[in-house]
């Protein structure tokens, strides 16, 4: 994944999904980023054809600890 945290347009960071959900996801990262920002992530990936693919999503970071990082992921505003 890439991270990039929205309200004020941070630089580009990487990072490893460590555990992924409907709702979240951990992800492995030596960015500090506090609890409560909004952040955009881009995950890349594979599709089964081997092919790769983006997703663009948005999430709040709720807790980051000892490197990793828990983020809930948050609809966009219309």
């Amino acid at each position: 994944f890439r991270l990039a945290e929205v309200n004020d347009m941070v630089s580009w960071q990487d990072g490893t999904v460590v555990n992924l959900s409907e709702g979240g996801l951990c992800l492995q990262t030596d960015t500090v980023v506090p609890a409560g920002e909004i952040v955009e992530l881009v995950i890349e990936s594979f599709d089964k054809k081997g092919q790769p693919r983006k997703r663009v999503m948005r999430g709040r970071i709720v807790w980051q600890r000892q490197g990793r990082a828990g983020v809930e992921f948050v609809k966009k505003q219309k």
